[in-house]
């Protein structure tokens, strides 16, 4: 077993510690690609309150290798339990042993910044944190930080008509936006990401 993946069975070794551990070995040693649609995350309460691993729960989560605690919450700072590092990477290293995930359906469409301009008047939301936002961001975007549009999706917008986009660094988090939007009533729901322009 790697060093990357031995960490796991540190003590006290939280399930979100567990994510970025599995998800940065999925990415460095086993050159296996992020999953598009993260759909199925969204409904995991949780994921909303972590600023850093949102995206390695995420992955792991929808790749059916880290169960969740319950159908509702992936247990951020949940210690791993006896024998569960085992079966992690047991599901990292033999696809067949990984959980079904079912997607939560998509609802909202990835865009590139780019392609922002094709929209009628678009309605661009930065999805990071204030302290992220302010070193740097899209000209007409505004910032509402994700754990807020958790809390109230409906600030985002007046009209349940309007084109929205939601941004952020890699996209997970803009997408999780775009997803509690579209639930809330939101029509023309996209997401996008700041890097490579997309």
């Amino acid at each position: 077993m790697t060093t990357i993946l031995s960490e796991l069975f540190r003590d006290n070794v939280t399930k979100a510690e567990a994510a970025r551990i599995v998800h940065e070995y999925l990415i460095s040693v086993l050159d296996e690609k992020d999953e598009d649609d993260i759909s199925a995350a969204c409904r995991l309460r949780d994921i909303y309150d972590c600023h850093v691993c949102a995206g390695h729960v995420a992955q792991t989560y929808v790749k059916g290798i880290i169960a969740p605690d319950s159908e509702k919450v992936f247990g951020l700072k949940t210690a791993l339990k006896a024998g569960e590092a085992d079966m992690i990477v047991l599901r990292v290293l033999d696809r067949s042993k990984r959980i079904k995930v079912e997607p939560a359906g998509s609802v909202c469409s990835r865009i590139l910044i780019r392609e922002v301009t094709g929209l009628d008047s678009p309605r661009i939301i930065d999805v990071r944190s204030e302290e992220c936002f302010e070193n740097g961001h899209i000209d007409a975007a505004v910032n509402i930080p994700l754990e807020r549009i958790y809390i109230n999706p409906l600030q985002i917008a007046g009209n349940l008509s309007d084109d929205i986009v939601f941004v952020c660094d890699r996209g997970v988090k803009a997408c999780l936006a775009a997803h509690l939007a579209a639930k809330a009533g939101y029509r023309n729901v996209y997401y996008s990401r700041y890097e490579t322009g997309q």
